[in-house]
C-alpha cells in the first residue's frame, strides 16, 4: 500500500512541478522578452509536455543517486534540456545560450523545489497515517 501511494505521489509532484516550473517560466519570459504573451505562451502545450517530462527524470535520479547528488543532476537537467530544446523547436533561436540557461534555470529551481515540497509533505502524511514520528 506505501509503495502505491509513493507512485501516486511522484506522480503528483512530477505534474505539478513542471507545470508549476513552466508557468514561472511562461511568466518570465513574457516579462523579459518583446516577443511573446504570457497567454502566448501558455496556450503552447508542447511547453509543458517538455516540462512535464524533464521532471519526470528526477524520481529516476533520486533513486539513483545520493539526495545532494540528485539535486544537482535535476537542476542541471531543468536547464540543459529544456535550453536545447526551446533552441532548436521553440523558437529560442533568437536568444543567447546564457538567456536561454537562466530563464530555465527558474523552471528548474521551481520544479525541483515544488516536486520536494510535495515529496516532504507526503512522507509526512504517510508517517502520521501509520503512527510513525517524522
Amino acid at each position: 500500500m506505501a509503495a502505491k501511494r509513493m507512485i501516486a505521489t511522484d506522480i503528483i509532484a512530477v505534474i505539478a512541478g513542471g507545470v508549476l516550473g513552466a508557468i514561472a517560466t511562461n511568466l518570465v519570459v513574457s516579462i523579459f522578452t518583446d516577443g511573446a504573451s504570457f497567454q502566448q505562451l501558455s496556450a503552447q502545450w508542447g511547453r509543458y509536455i517538455v516540462a512535464i517530462a524533464v521532471t519526470a527524470l528526477f524520481p529516476f535520479l533520486y533513486k539513483a543517486f545520493p539526495t545532494s547528488v540528485a539535486a544537482i543532476l535535476s537542476l542541471l537537467a531543468g536547464i540543459l534540456i529544456p535550453s536545447v530544446l526551446a533552441r532548436l523547436f521553440f523558437g529560442g533561436g533568437e536568444m543567447s545560450w546564457a538567456v536561454l540557461f537562466l530563464f530555465h534555470a527558474l523552471f528548474a529551481i521551481i520544479a525541483l523545489m515544488a516536486y520536494r515540497a510535495i515529496h516532504s509533505w507526503a512522507k509526512g502524511a504517510l508517517f502520521k497515517a501509520h503512527g510513525f514520528r517524522a
